[in-house]
């Protein structure tokens, strides 16, 4: 039986992808690397800004500090009003009690804390885990060791299937795609307890 949900941010609880995409392509055209042949590769991997802006210096000279502090400021607008993925907002305001919820987001913690203070989310949560935690893996590690869960009972929800793949690889939770807003999460949930 299910007894935790862990949530990614982006694309799942907020429909903000996009804009992150919109804004890592203009830093990375701002800082004059975004048309190197090979850079699209590594965006293609959909790794959060951090590891875009550190794998993009280890092989070309780019200040991925400088970057990161210039896509943090212009990342502030939409984090500060994301447009609500109103299903997951709702599922979570009406489950909460009925499950322990956690985020696990590649966003750094300030820009999770801008989203959740938005959302008025905060007493919805256990924990907030985010890039600064430590890798989607290692929150979903520390979800099961701090609270006493076994991998059946915890989902993962994602919407990058690179993060779903890496997650059920090495923890054995359960996971969810969600690469679509009209996907029920209790319908999920239904379908694994019924295994």
């Amino acid at each position: 039986m299910i007894k935790a949900i862990v949530f990614d941010v982006d694309w799942v609880i907020v429909q903000s992808n996009q804009d992150k995409k919109k804004v890592i392509t203009e830093t990375l055209k701002q800082y004059n690397v975004y048309w190197l042949p090979w850079v699209q590769d590594i965006l293609d991997l959909g790794l959060n800004r951090k590891p875009i802006f550190k794998k993009i210096s280890e092989i070309h000279d780019f200040d991925a500090d400088a970057a990161l502090e210039t896509m943090t400021q212009k990342s502030i607008i939409f984090e500060s009003n994301p447009i609500p993925n109103l299903l997951v907002i709702d599922f979570i305001k009406n489950n909460s009690n009925n499950y322990m919820c956690f985020t696990n987001t590649a966003l750094p913690g300030t820009s999770l804390d801008r989203v959740i203070a938005w959302s008025g989310m905060w007493e919805y949560f256990k924990k907030h885990l985010s890039f600064d935690d430590g890798t989607k893996t290692q929150n979903v590690e520390y979800v099961l060791n701090n609270y006493n869960l076994k991998p059946e009972e915890v989902l993962f929800i994602d919407d990058n299937i690179n993060h779903i793949n890496i997650v059920s690889k090495n923890t054995w939770v359960h996971t969810f795609h969600f690469n679509d807003y009209d996907l029920s999460i209790e319908d999920k949930i239904l379908e694994i307890n019924s295994l």
